[in-house]
């Protein structure tokens, strides 16, 4: 091989390998996150008497003053959140609480949460 094919052999494979390197190059992207940031506090507890479930909490705003006249939607849920079916929608009191009741069906564990829109 003369000089000329050989120097053009190498600078062939030196381009092949740098468009192979520029082609392996690429951006991985994570994905979509997203997070609701907000002051205001809703709570929920849960007691049963038998079968009779009551479940009741409060509405507050930034400053810990209760929101009155909010209709808050309380689920029966999955273990991990997904919600079922809507169990009571409740409107808080003077002060921010709600209250409702529910009947289980049967005996058994069941998971519960509580949602209300604000400002």
């Amino acid at each position: 091989m003369d000089k000329r094919l050989k120097i053009l052999t190498v600078l062939t494979a030196i381009a092949i390998m740098t468009v192979t390197v520029v082609y392996a190059s690429y951006w991985i992207y994570s994905k979509v996150m997203s997070i609701m940031v907000s002051n205001y506090t809703i709570s929920l507890s849960v007691s049963a008497t038998g079968l009779n479930i009551t479940l009741s909490g409060y509405v507050r705003a930034p400053n810990g003053t209760g929101i009155p006249n909010k209709t808050v939607y309380v689920y029966r849920t999955y273990s991990n959140g997904t919600e079922i079916v809507l169990v009571g929608s409740p409107t808080t009191d003077s002060q921010g609480y709600y209250i409702c009741s529910w009947l289980a069906p049967a005996n058994g564990t069941y998971y519960f949460r509580s949602r209300c829109l604000v400002p």
